[in-house]
């Protein structure tokens, strides 16, 4: 993760309904009840709206989303606070990723767009790219990131919802 996040001009994005970012997180920030954002890595639209159909169910119901940009050289993100998202079990969960952090303000908060959708499209765009994850070149970045958890131990991905512990380099 240490290589990742020393990258020129790198950001995690998060993608969330348009309301909450019109109604609360433009104002307050992001502020998860039990501290943990969830992100991406890449600002792919395929695998975000991904994401979106599977983690955001409102998305049903609400047409309009926001894809929120976190940026590194605003947050100074520290290897620790980053860890896997073993919650998810999408094809896209490589790419996702966990911000241990109880609030980013709103000042370090890029909107990168509000998108309003069909969702049978960005069903078909999401599945259009699934299919073709094995020839993205992040994603298979994804199995050589090495994080730290908070006690200094070092862990990989090794496939969807698989990690193993290795020697911090």
């Amino acid at each position: 993760m240490r290589e990742f996040l020393t990258q020129e001009n790198v950001a995690f994005y998060h993608i969330t309904l348009a309301s909450r970012w019109e109604n609360m997180i433009q104002q307050n920030g992001l502020r998860p009840r039990d501290g943990r954002i969830f992100v991406s890595r890449t600002n792919d639209r395929g695998i975000l709206y991904g994401i979106a159909i599977g983690q955001l169910p409102e998305i049903y119901a609400e047409n309009r989303i926001a894809i929120l940009r976190l940026p590194q050289i605003l947050n100074n993100f520290l290897t620790q606070e980053i860890s896997v998202d073993m919650q998810s079990n999408e094809p896209t969960m490589p790419l996702q990723n966990i911000i241990n952090r109880p609030h980013i303000p709103p000042n370090q908060i890029e909107l990168v767009e509000i998108i309003e959708f069909d969702i049978n499209e960005i069903t078909r765009i999401a599945a259009a790219t699934e299919a073709e994850l094995n020839n993205n070149e992040m994603y298979q970045q994804s199995f050589d990131l090495i994080y730290t958890n908070v006690d200094n131990s070092c862990y990989r991905l090794t496939g969807i919802q698989q990690t193993e512990i290795i020697e911090c380099p």
